[in-house]
């Protein structure tokens, strides 16, 4: 070498692994976000998010949040001016990405895509500040990102990521502001779970969340001038939830009343353990599934046992116990079960969105603490790690692609809803799942009355009967038996001129028009 030319310097080994995850870091955000968009844009849309998409489209437009689209007789009263059944703060969080980005599906999807990733920010924070180890950190974001119970609900229409966002958005602000000023910790978290809690009721998981981490850290120094102030945010809330339900309070009551009963399953444990149990199994695919899917759906099944074996093995294991960190995930993760076991009593599986991230945690933890285990099984043990991971993100991968291949919005829901449009008068009334809002719009012509006029006295010029109108009708054949004779009877009075992957359409006949 000459000598006037310096050798340059190597470069440190930790700036070469920070580069290396800086890059994969970035090819897994790109790959998460195609699979988001794919999904989103694939996915037909279900009568859920027509339910919340309806009123925030009518507050962004028309200054009302009624919910036009759903029939209200004896079941919602008043709905169409005021909806009191769903809470406001998501319809109000909808209407005003309505006003800015316009309303679509894909954009009523965008919003969940948006709180999802503030989710994976908020639990890359979380696990960096309790494991000490920004890799660490980076896995668990990564193995939540593409879980398939957080892949799929996030580019989905629901509240989930948002309730999600502010409840766990609580947890990092009472851990970064406790050491600084605790009252300004207690403050923030608990206006936290305040926005939490006024967009759904699971916000109350995150409040005993709240509540044992205070106690964990802090409980020696909370005094009554904490509690006070924690207050505070629930009492404004309370305020601008009132004055609306003011306009209507019985309406309220009786929307209320509708749509919380077997919320709590507290006082029945044995149906509310047998619920948990089938909550997990039908997110494994080991239970009924959408109409529209198949493959093998049993595969989800395999992260639910690899998070059963993390949680065995954080339990277990004494070091990771007694980890300060590691052990208040391990309480919050308790925290969050026993709630939805005994205090959640719908059993819906997308509210595993609020516990998987906790799994994931878990897992990573895990992965960390045994990756350098005992040298003599290291290369054994790291291959079990690394297959656990691998199974976690491949299922979620895997999974979402196949959604996308199915395509169920273009195989599916766009040929029913072009058939609608193209036989259908501008003023024949059409009774289907709200869904069909989204491609056939919010019309005045478009009503969804599942019970097809038994209340109303409607009577449509065409019924959409999906998967959603066909599961109540095969309840109510045993469960409503007059009920579903009058569904029979009124089904006999049309004509099925569309029948096509579980969309069956009826015009009603000449003869009785």
């Amino acid at each position: 070498m000459h000598p006037q030319i310096a050798q340059k310097p190597a470069q440190p080994v930790r700036t070469v692994i920070s580069y290396r995850a800086a890059i994969a870091a970035a090819l897994a955000a790109a790959v998460f976000i195609a699979l988001l968009v794919a999904l989103a844009k694939t996915r037909r849309p279900w009568n859920d998010e027509a339910m919340f998409a309806n009123p925030a489209l009518n507050l962004a437009e028309k200054g009302f949040m009624g919910t036009t689209v759903l029939e209200p007789a004896r079941v919602l009263p008043h709905l169409d001016k005021y909806t009191y059944w769903i809470f406001p703060l998501d319809i109000i969080a909808l209407a005003g990405w309505y006003k800015l980005v316009g309303f679509s599906l894909m954009s009523t999807r965008a919003l969940s895509m948006a709180w999802t990733f503030v989710l994976l920010a908020e639990i890359y924070w979380l696990m960096r500040k309790w494991s000490g180890a920004p890799p660490v950190a980076l896995l668990a974001a990564l193995i939540t990102a593409f879980d398939y119970n957080i892949i799929t609900a996030a580019s989905f229409g629901r509240y989930e990521p948002m309730v999600a966002a502010l409840g766990f958005g609580a947890y990092c602000a009472y851990i970064w502001l406790r050491e600084k000023n605790l009252l300004w910790a207690v403050l923030a978290s608990h206006a936290c779970i305040a926005l939490c809690g006024m967009t759904h009721p699971n916000g109350l998981m995150f409040l005993c969340g709240l509540v044992f981490l205070i106690l964990y850290y802090d409980r020696k120094r909370i005094r009554i001038r904490h509690v006070a102030v924690a207050a505070i945010p629930y009492i404004v809330g309370a305020v601008f939830w009132g004055a609306y339900i003011a306009h209507d309070p019985q309406s309220a009551l009786a929307q209320l009343h509708a749509n919380s009963s077997d919320r709590i399953v507290l006082f029945r444990p044995l149906y509310a353990v047998r619920g948990e149990l089938d909550r997990y199994l039908r997110a494994a695919g080991l239970l009924q599934h959408s109409a529209g899917h198949s493959g093998p759906i049993f595969l989800k099944s395999l992260p639910v046992v690899v998070y059963v074996f993390a949680i065995a093995a954080a339990v277990a294991n004494r070091g990771l116990r007694q980890h300060p960190g590691y052990r208040a995930l391990l309480w919050l993760t308790a925290t969050h079960f026993l709630y939805q076991c005994f205090l959640e009593g719908t059993k819906f599986p997308y509210y595993l969105f609020h516990i998987v991230p906790l799994y994931a945690c878990i897992l990573a933890g895990v992965v960390d603490y045994y990756w350098t285990a005992d040298s003599n099984r290291r290369a054994s043990l790291r291959l079990a790690l690394a297959a656990a991971v691998a199974i976690v993100i491949g299922v979620g991968v895997g999974g979402a692609a196949m959604r996308v291949r199915l395509n169920t919005y273009g195989n599916m829901y766009a040929p029913a809803v072009s058939f609608v449009k193209q036989h259908a008068g501008p003023s024949d009334l059409i009774m289907a799942s709200c869904d069909f809002g989204f491609a056939y719009g919010f019309r005045p012509n478009l009503l969804d009355d599942i019970r097809i006029g038994y209340f109303s006295g409607r009577i449509p010029q065409f019924i959409v009967v999906d998967e959603i109108y066909q599961a109540n009708f095969d309840a109510w054949r045993a469960g409503s038996p007059d009920l579903y004779r009058f569904i029979e009877r009124r089904l006999s009075e049309y004509d099925v001129v569309y029948n096509h992957n579980s969309y069956r359409i009826y015009r009603r006949k000449d003869s009785v028009l």
